[in-house]
């Protein structure tokens, strides 16, 4: 019965209408499709950030946001609304992704949906090179088809490349760096090259992390400088290629010193700059992660099964790994080196960002792309592609439920921010009639974090995370000399500070029966 399928399905994709799907990649534009909304993606397309990590997500709303509202436009002038720093001026990630949006803020209208589909476009947009990088290694167009579409059954995955954190978009375009620099590999083409150096170059700057896919290639390097005459090389320019790649890491790092040096002399500290390493992280915190993570996180990643099904794939290269090249089983080697080091270095922060594993997954994609070429030579096609397609449906029904559970509206991860806000459109309108017009400037409260209120509002200003959390009357009225002007008001839980009362005299509306606002 496989058998007749199998046969079945060649005949197909040798026809000419399946020339087209090839050709445009319509299989798996197809499938992101169905996948988008099968997870109800659709009826979150216009959300502002919610759910997990709302934090992050508002900070990184915060920059896009910032630019579109800057009547001169200026890239390496990052801000956020928070006025922590001066002017709001803050650095983290290489900020492209949130000046592109902004632009299509400037042309549509600043909208939530147009920075999610940017970002979900971007990963899908990364699949597609991946499934082409597979076909650069093995001819089997439906298992790069299958392969291609696993990662978008993480529900991690879908989640963070649907939203405002610029993890998967880093993944992404080192994705398509991956592709080109194969491709140099295979058809020693020089546009294939400068591409992946320009490729690698934007992913290293938007996540320094993402680099880890690149650093192998300088072992190529040193590796093929010991070798003579060698036919079957990686580089033809070997001197001159060093000086390429060197320039890779260099901008890369001149970003690093740029934003540290631009936070610094901004006094802004809200944005982490540098390792949180497993050595400097007390032992009750690493006990802490390690159960997050056996607990929760590792069913966020992917399904059990397809976790297991993973390790087989990993089991399958480790023991067949003479049917790939030796560039293939050198780069895993030093990729698996790289992916620890990220662990370690990076192991603190996990206790609360679980999108720092998206960090580790250039490790899951290339042993996707080493297991593919095994499969073929091995002739465990059909095997394979019945396998995959079990643990898909199964995978797939997991990643939706995890998924509507962090979109929930009874999720504890929303339930804390007054629902108001996702009123954002008739609230911005209803603060304009009564005075409070977007170049005045707030203190927003309750609210821990730098930009999650400030963001719904769009005013630039203050929260909790600047003014504390008690005792709280006099740091407000010191922010008057600071240019603010009006306080908002979105839980009643803090009334019971009493500091608060005189300034709560002069109160100027409502809105919704839940966010109140005072005049200073």
């Amino acid at each position: 019965m496989i058998g007749v399928i199998n046969k079945w399905l060649n005949e197909l994709l040798d026809s000419q209408f399946v020339d087209l799907i090839k050709r445009y990649n319509l299989d798996l534009v197809l499938a992101f499709a169905g996948l988008f909304f099968y997870y109800n993606l659709n009826q979150y397309l216009n959300l502002g950030p919610c759910s997990v990590h709302t934090w992050r997500q508002a900070d990184s709303a915060s920059f896009a946001l910032s630019y579109y509202n800057q009547e001169s436009i200026f890239l390496l002038k990052p801000q956020i609304l928070n006025q922590e720093s001066i002017d709001g001026k803050a650095a983290s990630e290489f900020p492209i992704i949130y000046y592109l949006v902004s632009w299509l803020y400037r042309i549509f209208g600043p909208n939530d949906g147009l920075f999610r589909m940017f970002s979900f476009g971007l990963f899908c947009t990364g699949l597609i090179y991946f499934k082409k990088t597979i076909l650069l290694w093995t001819n089997d167009y439906l298992l790069s088809s299958m392969l291609a579409i696993i990662p978008l059954l993480s529900p991690l995955l879908v989640f963070y490349s649907f939203g405002f954190i610029p993890n998967t978009s880093a993944l992404a375009v080192s994705l398509i760096a991956g592709y080109y620099s194969m491709s140099y590999f295979q058809h020693k083409k020089e546009k294939d090259l400068f591409w992946g150096l320009a490729f690698w170059t934007l992913a290293g700057l938007i996540k320094i992390t993402a680099l880890i896919g690149f650093l192998p290639f300088y072992f190529f390097w040193f590796w093929e400088v010991t070798k003579e005459n060698s036919t079957d090389r990686f580089f033809n320019k070997p001197r001159l290629l060093l000086v390429y790649m060197s320039l890779v890491v260099i901008i890369d790092l001149c970003w690093v010193i740029f934003a540290k040096n631009y936070n610094q002399i901004n006094n802004s500290s809200l944005f982490l700059m540098d390792i949180k390493p497993y050595w400097r992280t007390p032992q009750n915190e690493i006990d802490y992660i390690w159960y997050r993570y056996e607990t929760e996180w590792v069913h966020v990643v992917f399904h059990p099964l397809m976790i297991k099904f993973y390790y087989g794939l990993i089991a399958l290269v480790v023991l067949f790994s003479f049917k790939i090249s030796a560039y293939a089983r050198f780069y895993f080697i030093v990729l698996s080196i790289l992916t620890s080091l990220v662990v370690i270095l990076w192991f603190n922060q996990i206790i609360v960002h679980d999108y720092y594993i998206i960090d580790w997954f250039p490790l899951v994609f290339f042993v996707l792309l080493a297991a593919a070429p095994i499969i073929s030579k091995l002739k465990l096609n059909k095997i394979v592609f019945v396998l995959i397609l079990y643990v898909m449906v199964i995978s797939v029904h997991h990643a939706k439920k995890v998924i509507d559970n962090r979109y929930d509206i009874n999720n504890p991860d929303r339930t804390y921010l007054n629902q108001s806000f996702y009123k954002k459109q008739d609230l911005q309108r209803y603060m304009n009639e009564i005075g409070l017009t977007k170049e005045k400037m707030v203190v927003s409260i309750p609210d821990k974090s730098p930009n999650i209120t400030l963001y719904f509002l769009n005013r630039k200003g203050w929260t909790n995370i600047n003014i504390g959390e008690s005792n709280i009357g006099p740091n407000i009225v010191n922010l008057k000399n600071s240019g603010a002007e009006y306080l908002v008001i979105s839980n009643q839980s803090v009334m019971t500070d009493n500091s608060l009362k005189p300034l709560l005299n002069n109160k100027i509306g409502e809105f919704n029966g839940s966010i109140s606002f005072y005049k200073l």
